[in-house]
Parts: C-alpha cells; structure tokens; sequence
C-alpha cells in the first residue's frame, strides 16, 4: 500500500559461537590467545556483580580479524539461561546479530503480546500463535526463550535448532 510503512526484515549482520565450557580457565584464554592470537575484548566475572578482580571469569569474547568466539562457563549459563543447556554436559551455541529482531521472531511464529515500546523487559512478551507451536515440533526445533533483553541490554530469542544446536538471536 502506498504510505504504508514497509515492514522490518531481518539482515544477519553477524553469527557468533558461544561455547560452554566447564570453567574460563587461564590455561584456557592462554591457548586462544597465546597459541591462536585472539584477543580478550570482553571479559564478565561470575556471578556478574562479583569483584571482576577476584571473581573467576564466568564469559569472555574473544576477537582476531574481525571473527569473534564467546566463551562461557556451564555455571554462568546455567545463571543466565537457566535449563537452555544440559547440566553436567558442556554446549556451543551460535549467537547471531540481527537488524530486525521483530522480524526474526515473526519468521518463527511469535507474535507480540503486551506492550509494542520494543523493550522486552518490562512486560512485552512473544509468543506462538495459531499452531506455532505444534508446527515447531512437527519440524523439530524447540523456543529456549521466546524474547527476553539481558542485563547488559540486547534483546534476544534463543531456539534449539533440529540437530540441537542453540541458536541465540539479538
């Protein structure tokens, strides 16, 4: 329609690996940095409001060449996404940045209940609509969390794709 908004489409602008590992060791970041030549740009103690002096690392991104990788103890994610990830196993997931990510939740069934300010924190909800739900699990993919914005400010939807990889989308 002429006038009419266009609607937001979803552009991938990156895809990230998250890997749960058991700890964020020293022995760990020194192979990533010492041995492959990435860089810590972002490291978060465990819990997140600890001393980030004393504290262990609880998750880290590392860079080089523009590519990035997170790492992220099961204790942390279990703190963060709690149930995403089975304990006591270690995951990987792939976190992707979106441009749209209203886009990306409708292309997965989601419609928007409650609030329409885009801030997922203060009551806005997606959810599956007129069978979403039953056609995820005809195809085999589950919703982890269906929008959520996290304590350090990105809205994101996290999936189980079918082969059981964890999707995190912001």
């Amino acid at each position: 329609e002429k006038g009419a908004m266009a609607a937001a489409v979803a552009t991938f602008a990156s895809a990230t690996t998250l890997i749960g590992v058991k700890s964020v060791t020293p022995a760990l970041l020194s192979f990533w940095e010492g041995r492959l030549g990435w860089k810590a740009v972002v490291s978060v103690p465990h819990p997140p409001t600890a001393d980030a002096a004393t504290a262990p690392i609880g998750f880290v991104i590392l860079a080089r060449d523009g590519a990035q990788v997170m790492l992220q103890s099961m204790p942390a994610l279990e703190l963060d996404l709690p149930g995403v990830f089975p304990a006591p196993t270690t995951g990987a997931a792939v976190y992707m940045k979106v441009r749209c990510i209203d886009d990306v939740r409708r292309r997965l069934g989601l419609q928007r209940v409650g609030s329409d300010d885009g801030d997922d924190s203060d009551g806005d909800a997606w959810a599956f609509v007129d069978g979403g739900a039953a056609a995820a699990e005809a195809e085999g993919w589950s919703l982890a969390v269906p929008a959520r914005r996290t304590f350090y400010g990105a809205r994101e939807t996290w999936v189980r794709a079918p082969c059981g990889t964890v999707l995190g989308i912001s």
